[in-house]
């Protein structure tokens, strides 16, 4: 068993701890804001003391939210300071390029009742829709090193879904369908699955303030 400052971690064996004998030895904390028993079969416990230790005011964060060293931080600033300006110009190819994909021009002439005609034009924008339409065709040459070269976060989730084909398989289960399967978790016969996700979400992004253990992060991974 170990003991926090604040907070009060246990790691004890339960077949050989009685409840109350934990309860005694967290009398030597003075406010214990909470109790918290660790499963020594899901994680050894150096890494719950690294996982569970309270960070140092002024921990540094990369821009996805990774706990990250002062040198890492640096080099990550002067990096996006360097690529901005190839960044918006990847983003203004992607706009444009959304746009012409599936893109045709319908030309029409209308006679008016006066001795003159008015020329129409009709131009469909093309789109994401288009990227991979019914997954009739392979992705383009053109499509291809566009996304090896970085899809903008303002479409990567759309495109994604398209170039899949994900947002097809989609249309072939009820709206909510993702929905039903959450709620019939407990109808589950088979408790090692639970054993295992437990792990799993632990270990996914250890090093992250969002998905540290107890936390909204981790909750949502569970459901992954």
């Amino acid at each position: 068993m170990w003991l926090c400052m604040l907070d009060v971690y246990v790691h004890a064996n339960i077949h050989t701890y009685h409840y109350k004998h934990i309860l005694k030895q967290t009398s030597s904390v003075n406010r214990p804001r909470k109790l918290k028993f660790l499963n020594p079969k899901k994680n050894s416990l150096s890494l719950y003391k690294k996982k569970l230790a309270p960070r140092a005011p002024g921990t540094l964060t990369d821009m996805y939210g990774f706990v990250c060293s002062h040198e890492e931080y640096l080099l990550e600033k002067e990096f996006y300071r360097v690529y901005s300006g190839i960044r918006k110009q990847r983003d203004h190819e992607w706009v444009e390029y959304l746009k012409s994909i599936g893109e045709h021009t319908h030309t029409y002439t209308h006679a008016h009742i006066h001795s003159y005609t008015h020329t129409y034009i009709h131009i469909h924008i093309g789109g994401a829709e288009n990227l991979k339409p019914a997954g009739v065709y392979k992705p383009s040459k053109d499509l291809k090193q566009m996304c090896r070269q970085g899809i903008p976060v303002a479409y990567r989730c759309l495109v994604w879904q398209k170039i899949s084909m994900s947002s097809l398989y989609k249309l072939h289960y009820p709206a909510n369908y993702y929905a039903s399967l959450v709620s019939n978790i407990h109808t589950l016969k088979d408790k090692k699955v639970f054993t295992d996700i437990e792990k799993d979400v632990d270990r996914t992004f250890p090093e992250h303030a969002f998905f540290a253990p107890g936390g909204e992060g981790e909750f949502i991974v569970r459901f992954v």
